[in-house]
């Protein structure tokens, strides 16, 4: 999975950003059933590699977020 910003704009501006994406994707390993096999946070997108064995990653990525 990648995600990027809108027009390859900076979405982790420092490293309290790319720390906290990293944070809320360990936070939803505890509630949804996958495992992250490898990450890279760069500046303006992000790269995944997660295997789930009971869901898809639609059913994974759709779930909101909130603080």
């Amino acid at each position: 999975m990648m995600t990027r910003g809108v027009n390859k704009e900076y979405i982790f501006n420092d490293k309290f950003q790319r720390d906290m994406i990293l944070k809320i994707i360990e936070e939803k390993m505890q509630e949804e059933p996958f495992k992250v096999v490898a990450y890279c946070v760069m500046g303006n997108h992000l790269h995944l590699i997660i295997h789930t064995d009971k869901q898809t990653l639609i059913e994974v990525m759709k779930k909101k977020y909130y603080r």
